[in-house]
C-alpha cells in the first residue's frame, strides 16, 4: 500500500510542480503546447510500444478490451445527450472530457506497483478498447458533429483524424502483430524505456502547468457535472464487471482499477487543438486525477 501511496503522491507533486512553474512565471504557461506535441507525438507512441515487449495475446482477456471500448462509448455518448442544450464550445469541452481513463500516464504505473506484470497485461487489454475513443476516435467525432469542423464527408473526416493519432496507429499494428504471434522484442524495450517513463512525467507537468488555482462558479459547474458523469459511469460499469462478468479475479480487480483512473492528460491537448478553456481543462484533469486516488485506492484495499 505504500508503495501505490508513493506512486500516486508523485503525479500529485509534478503536477504542483508544473502549476508553481506557470503561476510564478519561471516557466511560460504557453510551453504547454511544445509539452502536449512531445506528450502526443514522441512519449505517448513510444510508451504504446513498450508496453508490448513480450506481449503474448491471449482471447480471453478480450473481455477487458470490450469493456474499456463499452465504458468509453456510453461515456461519451452519454455526454452528447446531455449536453444537447448548451453551446458547441461548452459541448466539447464535456465530449472531449467525459469518457475515456487515462490508463498510460496513471493506472498503468499503480496497477504494476500492486499487480505486477500479470496485471500490467490485464491493464494494456483494458486499454485496448479504451483507447479507440481515447487515442482520437472521440475527438474526431467531437470536431465532426459537435464543432462540424470538416472539409470533407464525416466519414472521410474521422478516418483522417483517426490516422493522425500515433498512439491509435501503434496499437492497430501491434495488435495485428501479435495476432500473427510476434512480439517487439526486449532490445526495442530497452531503447525506449527512457521515453515511457519521461510520459507520466509530460502528462502530470503539462496538466500543472495548465492548472488555474481560482475558477469561477459558472466554469467550477461545468467542471463538476463532467466529473459526476465519468464517476457514474464507472461505478455503473464496476457494479457490472464485478457482479456479472466471467473474468479471473486479478483480471477483474485490475478492469475495475482502471475504470477509476482519472481523464486522459491528452484530452487537455485535444482542448487546445479546438482553441477550449485549457484553464478549465487542467483545473478538471488535477481534480479528477484526486478523486482517481481515493477511489483506485479503495477499490484496491477492498478487492485485493
Amino acid at each position: 500500500m505504500l508503495d501505490i501511496l508513493l506512486v500516486t503522491g508523485s503525479y500529485v507533486l509534478v503536477i504542483l510542480i508544473g502549476s508553481i512553474c506557470s503561476q510564478s512565471g519561471f516557466i511560460a504557461s504557453e510551453t504547454k503546447n511544445v509539452v502536449s506535441k512531445m506528450l502526443f507525438y514522441i512519449t505517448l507512441p513510444a510508451t504504446v510500444i513498450y508496453s508490448f515487449v513480450g506481449f503474448e495475446f491471449d482471447a480471453t482477456l478480450l473481455i477487458a478490451s470490450a469493456i474499456g471500448l463499452a465504458s468509453t462509448l456510453l461515456g461519451f455518448f452519454g455526454t452528447v445527450l446531455y449536453t444537447m442544450k448548451k453551446s458547441p464550445e461548452k459541448r466539447a469541452f464535456h465530449t472531449l472530457l467525459g469518457y475515456g481513463y487515462n490508463v498510460g500516464c496513471f493506472a498503468l504505473p499503480f496497477v504494476s506497483a500492486q499487480f505486477g506484470p500479470a496485471g500490467v497485461v490485464a491493464a494494456c487489454m483494458f486499454d485496448l478498447g479504451n483507447c479507440i475513443m481515447v487515442s482520437g476516435g472521440g475527438y474526431a467525432l467531437t470536431r465532426a458533429f459537435i464543432l462540424k469542423k470538416r472539409t470533407e464527408g464525416v466519414l472521410l473526416s474521422i478516418l483522417r483524424t483517426l490516422l493522425k493519432s500515433p498512439a491509435l496507429d501503434c496499437y492497430v499494428v501491434l495488435i495485428l502483430l501479435s495476432l500473427a504471434g510476434l512480439s517487439v522484442p526486449a532490445s526495442i524495450g530497452v531503447l525506449l524505456e527512457p521515453l515511457m517513463h519521461a510520459n507520466s512525467f509530460l502528462a502530470m507537468f503539462m496538466i500543472g502547468l495548465a492548472m488555474e488555482w481560482k475558477i469561477d462558479k459558472g466554469r467550477l459547474k461545468e467542471v463538476l457535472q463532467c466529473l459526476c458523469w465519468r464517476v457514474f459511469v464507472a461505478v455503473v460499469f464496476c457494479a457490472i464487471v464485478y457482479v456479472f462478468i466471467p473474468m479471473a479475479e486479478s483480471v477483474k480487480v485490475v478492469t475495475i482499477v482502471c475504470m477509476l483512473a482519472p481523464i486522459m492528460s491528452v484530452g487537455l491537448v485535444y482542448v487546445m487543438w479546438i482553441d477550449g478553456d485549457t484553464k478549465m481543462a487542467g483545473f478538471a484533469i488535477s481534480l479528477s486525477v484526486a478523486v482517481s486516488l481515493v477511489l483506485m485506492t479503495t477499490a484496491t484495499m477492498l478487492l485485493s
